[in-house]
Formats: structure tokens, sequence, C-alpha cells
């Protein structure tokens, strides 16, 4: 049932969305915007139960275009100047030109405001220097939903972009008392969607497979 349900509601995601060209992402591609990650290469969306496998957020300084993400560090080889710790903010088109899966682009309706994007600035640095990603999600999931473990500085890819949607109001401060029973990353995806501040996501082509 799980495989029908994660692969069958797949495939109809894959070819049931507009498209964007990769050119017109880098672009068009502002402060805010989301990049949502579907892996072909392992079995995450069984594990988290969502078709979607990885979040990050746009982030466009000096002319370059940037990741803010939370990755697991275990088997990588990072070089000298990544976070060992797992929350990244690197360029965004090596990332996504490496990847091996499906991507898909969600933009802004409306740009951040100069304060919204310095205090995004702030939280981001905060978030490079304090957090650190949480490999056992599973266990963190049981102990937030049955011991009412707040999110906080250990941190999975969709928990940060919940937190940084609460730092650019888009989710109200309040919503961290809520208790989920589904995966952060199908609740990060409703909020980004319900918010009405973002379009519909759109896959993107013409990038290297």
């Amino acid at each position: 049932i799980l495989l029908v349900y994660m692969y069958g509601g797949g495939w109809e995601k894959v070819n049931n969305v507009d498209t964007v060209m990769f050119d017109d992402v880098v672009k068009n591609a502002k402060t805010g915007d989301l990049i949502y990650f579907h892996a072909c290469d392992n079995f995450n969306s069984l594990k988290i139960l969502t078709y979607y496998t990885h979040v990050g957020m746009v982030v466009r300084k000096e002319g370059e275009l940037y990741l803010f993400e939370a990755n697991a560090v275990g088997g990588l080889t990072l070089r000298d100047h990544e976070n060992k710790k797992g929350v990244y903010c690197n360029l965004l088109i090596p990332r996504i030109t490496k990847y091996r899966g499906f991507i898909y682009y969600m933009a802004l309706k409306n740009p951040l405001t100069d304060h919204q994007i310095n205090d995004l600035n702030i939280f981001i640095d905060y978030a490079l220097k304090n957090f650190y990603y949480e490999e056992r999600i599973l266990q963190r999931a049981l102990r937030q939903l049955f011991a009412s473990e707040k999110l906080g500085h250990a941190t999975n890819c969709c928990e940060l972009m919940y937190l940084t949607f609460i730092k650019l109001g888009i989710l109200k401060i309040e919503t961290l008392n809520t208790k989920y029973w589904n995966s952060y990353m199908l609740v990060a995806y409703n909020s980004s969607i319900e918010s009405g501040k973002y379009y519909k996501e759109k896959k993107i082509l013409n990038y290297t497979f």
C-alpha cells in the first residue's frame, strides 16, 4: 500500500505539475523562494511518508544564489569551509546540478521586505553557529508527539524551514505549540501552500540529472 501511495502518487506529482526551465529559476529566484527535492537514489519517501524528501530556502546575496538547508552529514566529505554540523547556506547551482532526483521550485508571490531579509540573514547566521542536524528523525518525531519536545537547535530540513517560516511571519509563533501527527516535511509543504504567500511548485527542467 505504501509503495502504491508513494510511487503512484509520486508519478502523478511528477507528471501533473507545471514546469520551469532551470535558466529561468537562476534568473528570477529571490530570497525566500523554496526548493523541494525528491530523491531517486534512496527510499526516504517511504521513511517519511511524503513525496518530497528535502527542502531548502533560496537566498540571493550580492548576485549569487544560495540554498539555506539542513542535511545529514554522515558519509559526506566536507570541505574546510563547510559546516560540520549539517546546517548550510551554500551555492544553489552546484547543489541542484549534482542532485540525483527531481527538483521543484516554489516562488514567493511577493518579495520579502528589506526588514524580513535582514531578519532572515540574522537567523541564518544564528542557525549556522548553533543548530545541528538530528539524524534520528523518527525518534525525534515521537518525542515531539508524545513528550512535547519543542523545535530547537536539533533540527532537520523541514523543521528548519518551519522555524524560518515563523521568523518571516509566514507562520505565527503560536504554531510552535501545535502537535502534528504527520511529518514536518508535509507540515512545511502544507504551510507554504496554505499561507497563500507561495505559488504552486513547478518542476525544474534542463539541469544535469
